[in-house]
């Protein structure tokens, strides 16, 4: 997010890298940086996941909450999103800006989980049009290095995968209304929990690449932020920049976003098993 300035010299050596596939830091075009998973660091959290991404650094909490459903859907429970940009993370936070790209952030992130395969609405409802779990996502960024909003997908899913909920049986009917909360807790139901995939087409090329830097960043016309849950479904699709993309390169965004999103995935599944935990 940082305003940096590049020569030409440096916009071409970083687009003539693109095109030939092999990155400056020596990636390919649809290789991520190495990214960093902890679990457990928010103590008053029903789950909490903080993910690093090259310089990109975010902080995720769950924390779950029983209230009364929504009338219009007393059946089911709510996902609540907010993310907040602290001011360190960029110069441009220091005002409004990074409110701004909060609110944009946290409504991507419900978009993508309104998608009926991703979580189990009606799993979190615990008496029709009494009582539902409502789970409060909230997303801190704490350093921007690039590509925040895939970086704070990730942490969102697994955050979410390590939610579990305390078990409750309710009974009665308003002011009489008695709930029992057990010892025994239980995940989340019905969970395919979706992921961003960005890609970003380098201006005056059709190459593709994920996860910029941020100086890549400068030399791109447009991107499209794919989420994609486990089982390749397309669960939100966002395009922002002045340029336009083809229908050809836009399917071709597409099947890449599919494809990098199982290896990405494989990953986080992976290091949620053996994550630090630091509680």
């Amino acid at each position: 997010m940082a305003r940096l300035l590049l020569s030409d010299e440096q916009h071409d050596y970083i687009v003539q890298g693109v095109r030939e596939d092999f990155r400056n830091d020596g990636r390919s075009c649809k290789d991520y940086r190495k990214f960093e998973l902890s679990t457990g660091m928010i103590t008053n959290a029903n789950a909490s996941a903080r993910v690093k991404l090259g310089g990109s650094d975010v902080l995720v909490g769950v924390k779950a909450e029983l209230v009364e459903p929504d009338p219009t859907r007393p059946n089911e429970g709510r996902l609540h999103f907010q993310v907040e940009c602290s001011a360190l993370a960029s110069p441009e936070f220091e005002r409004r800006g990074g409110e701004e790209l909060g609110a944009t952030l946290a409504h991507m992130m419900s978009r993508a989980y309104q998608h009926d395969s991703c979580v189990d609405l009606g799993g979190l409802c615990v008496s029709p049009g009494q009582r539902c779990w409502v789970l409060y996502i909230d997303g801190l960024v704490t350093e921007w290095g690039g590509n925040v909003i895939d970086c704070l997908s990730f942490a969102i899913r697994v955050a979410l995968h390590q939610t579990r909920l305390p078990h409750v049986v309710a009974s009665g009917e308003g002011d009489e209304m008695e709930i029992e909360v057990s010892q025994e807790t239980r995940s989340l139901q019905g969970t395919n929990l979706p992921i961003y995939i960005t890609l970003s087409q380098v201006a005056n090329s059709n190459s593709l690449v994920v996860d910029t830097t941020l100086e890549e960043a400068m030399c791109v016309s447009c991107r499209v932020m794919v989420a994609v849950n486990e089982d390749g479904h397309l669960c939100g699709f966002t395009k922002e920049g002045r340029g336009g993309i083809s229908a050809a390169l836009l399917n071709e965004a597409l099947t890449v976003a599919r494809e990098v999103s199982n290896d990405v995935i494989r990953t986080l599944n992976s290091l949620i098993g053996t994550s630090m935990d630091v509680t």
